[in-house]
């Protein structure tokens, strides 16, 4: 069964989507100070 290029794409953007909530995660771990990273990763999420 060869994957579709639906499938591919899909599996793409979810692991975009993963690392990119991991980086935000690892900036807001290391910069506590920003008044705003709370309500941000609050935001995010539900994505």
């Amino acid at each position: 069964m060869k994957p579709s290029s639906a499938s591919r794409a899909w599996r793409t953007l979810v692991t975009v989507l993963f690392w990119a909530y991991a980086l935000l995660n690892t900036y807001f771990a290391f910069h506590p100070l920003l008044g705003h990273a709370p309500q941000i990763a609050i935001l995010l999420v539900p994505l």
